[in-house]
């Protein structure tokens, strides 16, 4: 007894959920990449505000660096606060997907505390 027919049969049903689970994987991806830099560009802006403190304007130095490094991102979407010993940046920003039509909201939040030397003494 001869398959073809059914085993193509079978391929056809099945290749648009493999391909709509492969472009669903690239598209959660390219969110995780997204994320993981927003993420690395708050943590080297918080390191700089900590270590140049008593600058003046601190807080509109690190917008600008936020700003240089990232894309589309608005000024209204970056919260600075500064309290005696910590500093908590928070960005939040949603995502528009490129493949898939959805959106996913992003709230990053990263804080250090003023005077604190992390290296090894």
């Amino acid at each position: 007894m001869n398959n073809k027919g059914q085993t193509l049969v079978l391929f056809i049903l099945i290749l648009p959920i493999m391909l709509l689970l492969f472009v669903f994987l690239i598209d959660i991806g390219v969110t995780m990449i997204t994320k993981q830099r927003i993420e690395n560009n708050v943590s080297l802006a918080l390191t700089y505000g900590v270590n140049h403190f008593d600058e003046e304007n601190i807080d509109n130095k690190i917008k600008d660096m936020i700003i240089q490094n990232m894309d589309n991102i608005d000024l209204s979407n970056i919260d600075i606060d500064i309290k005696e010993n910590k500093m908590i940046i928070t960005i939040n920003m949603s995502i528009r997907s490129n493949i898939l039509s959805g959106e996913e909201q992003l709230i990053i939040k990263q804080e250090k505390e003023i005077g604190v030397n992390y290296g090894n003494s």
